[in-house]
C-alpha cells in the first residue's frame, strides 16, 4: 500500500489576546503583542521560523506582499487595467485591483481571533485572488485523490504503483497560431477546434491506459508558456489516477516500462496530430511521467490548476522604456514584452470562453460519474465552509482596519473608528479642488504580527464545495 501522510492543516492557538501597547517603531503608535495564531493557507507560516525569529511566510503571504509592490508605478497591477479591462471598464478594474487587500477585518470565532484581508474577488486578472481561488481548488483535488487512492488500496485490496501519472500534450506552433487567429474571428469554429484537441488527448489516454477499461483524472488547459508568455502555445496538462477499472474491478495503472513504450506513445500522438490537422510532423511535443510520492502529486495538481496569467505575474519585473521587463527560468533569462504583445495576450484571455478556462475531470471522475465512483470506494460527501472546515460556526467581525504598509514583522493597519451604534465616524476636510469631502476617522497605526494574519483574501467566491472522505471522519479539511 502506498504510504502517504495526511495533508490536513495544523491549527495552533495561543492563550494571549491582542493588546495595543506603545511601540518604538517609527510611524507606528501601537503594536499587537502575543497574537492568537489562526488558520492559514500554508501551515508553514506558524510551524517554521527563520533564525531571526520571524515566521517563514506562506505562498499566499509572499504573493500578497508582492502585489503591494506590483501596484506601484511600473508594476503589473498598476498597468493591468490598461490591458485586461473590457471596453469602457478600465476605471472599474483599476479601482477593484487598488481595493484588493486595502481593508483588513479583525474577526472572532469562539476563542479564535484573526486579521483577514478583503480581496477584490477577480479570478482572472488579480494575482492574489485568482491564485487563492485556484490553489483552494487544487487543495480540494489533492484531498479527494488521496481519499480515492485509500479507497482502492484499503477497500479493494489493490496495491498501487505510484500516486498517478502526468501527461502533457502540445499543439504544434503553426496550429496554435492558427487557433489564436481564429479566436477573434469565429468563436464557434475556435470552440470546435479546441474541443477536437481535447478529444485527441482523451483518445490518446484511452488508447494507452484504458484499453477495454476506464481511466479517470483531471485536465487543465494553458494557452501560453513561460519562455514567451504572450505568444500562443496551446497545451493540455493531464493527471491520470493510478488505478483503472474493468467491469467494476479495480487494478493498478500499469507503468510504461521502457523507452520503446514511451516512444510508441509519442509516435501515436504525432500520427493523431497529422491526421487531425493535415500536418506532416516527424515528431511531436509530449511529456509523460509518474508521480512517485505525495509531494509530487500535490505540486503537479497545483501546477495544473494555476491561473492563465501565472507566468506573467511571476516574471513581471517592471517597465523599461514602455516595454515590460520580464524574467523567467528563475531570473536567468530576460525578455522585453512590447505593448502590442501584452495587448494580444489580454485579448486572448478575454476572448477564451469560460468552459475552456475551467479545470475538467474525465473518466470515472467526470461530473456525471464522480459521486458513484467515490461511493463505490466507501467514501462519503461532506460540505465544507469558507475555511475548508466541516463547521457551521461563522467568523464574526470585531473591527474594520485600513492597510498602511507591510513591514518585516507583519502588516501596519489603522482602525476605522465607529460610534456606539457601529456607524463609521467621518471628518469634513477640504479636498484638492477646494470643495469639502468627508473622510473616515482612523485610529493610530499598529502592527499585526504575521502569525495573526490570514493572507487568504476574503470575498473570493469559491462556490459550494464538497469534500469526499472516509465515513465518520470529522477532521477539518
Amino acid at each position: 500500500m502506498v504510504d502517504h501522510q495526511t495533508l490536513g492543516l495544523d491549527y495552533t492557538t495561543s492563550e494571549c489576546g491582542f493588546q495595543a501597547l506603545a511601540s518604538s517603531v517609527e510611524g507606528v503608535a501601537g503594536a499587537s503583542v502575543c497574537p492568537r495564531i489562526t488558520s492559514v493557507l500554508d501551515p508553514s507560516v506558524v510551524i517554521s521560523s527563520t533564525s531571526s525569529g520571524v515566521p517563514r511566510l506562506s505562498k499566499a503571504a509572499r504573493l500578497a506582499r508582492k502585489a503591494s509592490w506590483m501596484k506601484r508605478a511600473g508594476g503589473y497591477l498598476n498597468l493591468a487595467s490598461f490591458y485586461f479591462a473590457a471596453p469602457d471598464d478600465e476605471e472599474l478594474l483599476r479601482n477593484r485591483l487598488d481595493f484588493c487587500l486595502h481593508t483588513w477585518f479583525h474577526e472572532r470565532k469562539g476563542d479564535l481571533l484573526r486579521y483577514r484581508g478583503v480581496g477584490c474577488g477577480d479570478r482572472v486578472v488579480c494575482p492574489v485572488c485568482a491564485s487563492y481561488y485556484q490553489s483552494t481548488l487544487a487543495d480540494d483535488a489533492v484531498k479527494c485523490i488521496l481519499a480515492a487512492q485509500d479507497g482502492v488500496e484499503i477497500g479493494e485490496g489493490v496495491k498501487l504503483l505510484s500516486f498517478g501519472l502526468k501527461l502533457e500534450t502540445t499543439l504544434p506552433a503553426v496550429v496554435s497560431e492558427r487557433l489564436d487567429a481564429l479566436l477573434l474571428v469565429d468563436g464557434r469554429a475556435w470552440r470546435d477546434e479546441q474541443s477536437k484537441f481535447l478529444k485527441l488527448t482523451r483518445d490518446l489516454i484511452a488508447w494507452s491506459y484504458g484499453q477495454g477499461a476506464q481511466v479517470g483524472g483531471i485536465a487543465g488547459n494553458q494557452y501560453s508558456g513561460e519562455s514567451a508568455p504572450c505568444d500562443p502555445h496551446y497545451h493540455s496538462h493531464n493527471y491520470i489516477f493510478p488505478a483503472v477499472r474493468r467491469a467494476g474491478v479495480w487494478s493498478a495503472l500499469p507503468r510504461l516500462s521502457s523507452q520503446a513504450e514511451i516512444k510508441a506513445l509519442r509516435d501515436t500522438w504525432t500520427m493523431m496530430l497529422n491526421e487531425a490537422y493535415g500536418l506532416d510532423l516527424q515528431e511531436s511535443d509530449l511529456h509523460v511521467g509518474y508521480l512517485p510520492k505525495v509531494t509530487k502529486l500535490s505540486h503537479y495538481l497545483h501546477y495544473l490548476y494555476r491561473p492563465l496569467l501565472a507566468d506573467l505575474w511571476a516574471g513581471w519585473s517592471g517597465v523599461e522604456d514602455g516595454d515590460v521587463d520580464y524574467r523567467h527560468s528563475r531570473g536567468r533569462k530576460r525578455l522585453l514584452l512590447a505593448p502590442d504583445a501584452l495587448a494580444r495576450l489580454a485579448c486572448r484571455v478575454r476572448s477564451i470562453p469560460f468552459k475552456f478556462k475551467r479545470i475538467r475531470s474525465f473518466g470515472f471522475f467526470s461530473d456525471g460519474q464522480r459521486g458513484a465512483t467515490m461511493r463505490s470506494l466507501g467514501l462519503e460527501p461532506v460540505e465544507v465552509d469558507e475555511d475548508g472546515q466541516v463547521s457551521s460556526s461563522k467568523w464574526e467581525r470585531v473591527s474594520i482596519n485600513r492597510f498602511v504598509r507591510y513591514v518585516r514583522e507583519g502588516v501596519v493597519l489603522r482602525q476605522v473608528l465607529c460610534n456606539g451604534n457601529g456607524d463609521v465616524l467621518r471628518d469634513e476636510v477640504e479636498g484638492a479642488d477646494g470643495w469639502p469631502v468627508f473622510r473616515e476617522r482612523l485610529g493610530p497605526a499598529f502592527i499585526v504580527l504575521n502569525g495573526a494574519l490570514d493572507y487568504r483574501p476574503s470575498g473570493v467566491n469559491i462556490g459550494k464545495r464538497k469534500r469526499w472522505q472516509t465515513p465518520g471522519s470529522i477532521k477539518g479539511v
